[in-house]
């Protein structure tokens, strides 16, 4: 039995490798053939009656666009199958004898002529103010600039890491030309990501930094708008300000609101309190249940209700929609210990939804991110990167919007 065990470990080690680089050619197959086929179809128009009838080998292909013979491959069958090349063992392949010049005349005419471009669009979920808008944005963008040609397919990864990468390898498959990804929260994101930098496949970013992937990221300015957050609640007689974050899956976006915070301070002078930064432990289990979010929620909230209480801050400032949610409870609730001091609590919530900034009483105020304005850059520099695979790797910060609202006021609660 140890020895049997032995042998499947092995078999196990062989067979990983091995998918992965069948998994990266798919990839790039569905990618590279199509420029591959564009490429032959205009020098067969360019060339027609000119004698030159020899299209170039397997290997000079490969060599001319930096790509796997898998590839290669698949172009010259698209072009067989369309009658435009012949392929004869022994002799190579050939511009067909049988085309015409109503043949070439209608190759020229759909090069002239926009193909379609097909876009995957990947969110973790749709029940959010501010993903509609993210997603309308992207869609308004795309006609207003003119491109009628454009078909998006859209999957929800539910924040679920299996879920994402299916959705990612469905959508390859189709045959998409480039991708939209707002990924799930926590530190770790799909392999299918990775092979797609790898590949160099058209792939924008949102709302995250992968640090390593060679992609082009468009998210809100998260340090420069925590620290402008601290500025003004330092403007309403506030010092003694508490960070909180609910969410045990640290991404790059609250490191980066967590430093804001903290440069936000050291700009206003005030010295940084560790015991003011109630931030949820780490959780490294894959994948979280419910029951392990629920949990980790209520120890979060048990730490702030007791800084609360405790009467040594006069302000809070949210680092999502989550903890937003989860403070705005609080300090509705009936708890106890909170009675003679949540009236008196500042609060600055951060990317709620519109609902419940125009219907909640008092009116909350609130930090944005612009989803308008991520989506309209997001769509914009994938086009950039479809039109030109060379075009340099961006990283763009949109600015957040302020929402005043009622919940930050002075600390004489005069505002």
């Amino acid at each position: 039995y140890r020895k049997n065990t032995c042998i499947i470990t092995h078999i196990c080690i062989i067979i990983i490798p091995i998918t992965t680089e069948v998994r990266r050619m798919k990839i790039q197959s569905n990618y590279k053939y199509k420029t591959i086929v564009s490429a032959i179809k205009q020098k067969i128009a360019e060339n027609y009656g000119k004698g030159i009838v020899n299209i170039p080998t397997e290997a000079a292909l490969c060599e001319q666009f930096g790509v796997s013979r898998v590839s290669v491959r698949k172009a010259l069958k698209v072009l067989e199958e369309e009658g435009l090349i012949e392929r004869k063992q022994g002799s190579g392949t050939r511009v067909s004898s049988k085309l015409t010049a109503g043949d070439i005349k209608e190759i020229a005419d759909q090069a002239k002529n926009k193909k379609l471009i097909r876009i995957g669009i990947i969110v973790p979920e749709l029940a959010s103010e501010y993903m509609l808008n993210l997603l309308s944005s992207i869609q308004s963008w795309t006609a207003d600039n003119g491109y009628n040609n454009v078909v998006f397919e859209y999957g929800i990864s539910r924040h679920n890491e299996e879920t994402e990468s299916r959705i990612i390898e469905n959508m390859l498959e189709s045959g998409i030309d480039g991708l939209l990804i707002y990924p799930i929260d926590g530190q770790y994101y799909s392999k299918n990501l990775l092979e797609l930098s790898l590949n160099n496949f058209p792939v924008v970013i949102i709302d995250r930094i992968l640090p390593g992937l060679n992609f082009t990221f468009v998210s809100g300015n998260n340090k420069k708008s925590f620290a402008q957050a601290v500025k003004t609640m330092c403007e309403y007689g506030h010092e003694k300000i508490a960070f909180f974050s609910a969410t045990p899956k640290p991404t790059s976006v609250a490191k980066e609101r967590l430093i804001g915070y903290e440069d936000g301070l050291k700009a206003q002078g005030i010295k940084i309190d560790a015991q003011l930064e109630i931030i949820a432990d780490k959780i490294n289990k894959r994948p979280l249940t419910e029951d392990d979010l629920q949990k980790s929620y209520a120890e979060t909230l048990e730490r702030l209700t007791a800084l609360l209480a405790s009467g040594k801050v006069s302000a809070v400032l949210c680092d999502c929609t989550t903890s937003s949610i989860l403070v705005m409870r609080l300090l509705r609730s009936d708890n106890p210990s909170l009675t003679e001091v949540k009236n008196n609590i500042a609060v600055l919530y951060c990317d709620m939804d519109y609902s419940v900034l125009n219907n909640a009483s008092p009116a909350p105020s609130c930090i944005k991110n612009d989803y308008i304005g991520i989506g309209e850059n997001s769509i914009k520099l994938l086009f950039e990167r479809l039109s030109d695979e060379n075009a340099p790797r961006k990283t763009i910060k949109v600015p957040f919007i302020f929402i005043k609202g009622e919940t930050l006021f002075s600390k004489n609660n005069q505002v």
